[in-house]
């Protein structure tokens, strides 16, 4: 425990923080500190000794929330209560169906990037697309939002005819996100063909489908978006991972990561919204290097 000791007394002094998970040692001795014991013992010397922390992660593994003792929510809220000010913050666990929302981000007006991820908090069910409307009501200045929403196509990719109607459930997630009124980039946490078989993300024909599904999805979202007033320009359509196919498809996209940025076009008269895919979206859009 002496290397946590040291961490804990440095604690104070970083700017940037990522909690992940145990810390193994060598494969005869798992030294294992529970998470809710590194989040208090953190936030104790935060609150003693002070923080200059600006950025924040917290993320943890399924197989982790099983084993924690119960009060994970109790602790990350002890943890984002003991200072204010933090400019970004991901959050990742289970137990954040449980926390406290209000009372952890309401010292944290000043947060400009929110990554809020949950395999279980999906499509905006009515009670959790509330909290979100209060989150975003307490950090008026965030730019770049990240958040989970299951998105699916009908069936399988090769047989999905393209033009298919969007979930309502997902416009009303779409509605509550356009009314924040600094948010510029959107990141919706959602793999598609994630169902499907493995072996389908070899076949270029089903790469290339799947881009041309995620293209729909993106223009939908960003038209809708759009027509509420939202000042996003910026969509990634991508899962809470960093592994991607080792091949584009036409738009060198790679999945299951897709980014685009809204475009207005004319089309005989009329405004109509794109979603014009960002290849090498750092070097095409500066402003998306957010998404890295």
């Amino acid at each position: 425990m002496t290397c946590s000791g040291l961490f804990l007394k440095a604690a104070p002094l970083l700017d940037c923080l990522e909690i992940c998970g145990w810390r193994q040692t060598w494969p005869d001795r798992v030294d294992r500190i529970p998470l809710t014991t590194l989040y208090r013992n953190v936030a104790a010397y935060i609150t003693k000794m002070g923080t200059q922390l600006k950025v924040l992660t917290v993320r943890t593994r399924k197989d982790e929330i099983a084993g924690d003792e119960g009060d994970t929510e109790d602790a990350v809220k002890d943890l984002l209560c003991s200072f204010s000010g933090l400019q970004e913050l991901e959050i990742d666990f289970l137990s954040i169906l449980c926390l406290d929302l209000e009372t952890c981000f309401s010292a944290h007006g000043t947060l400009k990037k929110l990554h809020v991820s949950c395999n279980r908090w999906v499509n905006g069910a009515s009670h959790w697309n509330s909290k979100i409307v209060r989150i975003l009501e307490l950090c008026p200045n965030v730019q770049y939002f990240a958040y989970s929403i299951r998105i699916s196509y009908p069936g399988y990719a090769m047989d999905c005819q393209i033009l298919f109607p969007l979930s309502p459930r997902l416009y009303e997630v779409l509605d509550t996100i356009s009314a924040a009124p600094s948010i510029r980039a959107l990141r919706i946490l959602s793999g598609l063909g994630f169902w499907e078989d493995e072996a389908n993300r070899e076949d270029r024909n089903w790469i290339e489908k799947v881009g041309q599904i995620a293209h729909h999805f993106a223009t939908v979202i960003l038209t809708r978006l759009h027509s509420k007033g939202s000042i996003i320009r910026l969509l990634a359509l991508s899962p809470n991972l960093r592994w991607k196919q080792s091949r584009g498809d036409s738009n060198l996209q790679y999945y299951p990561h897709y980014f685009f940025r809204l475009k207005i076009v004319d089309v005989d008269g009329r405004n109509v919204i794109e979603a014009a895919p960002l290849r090498d979206y750092v070097a095409e859009c500066p402003d998306a290097a957010i998404f890295v």
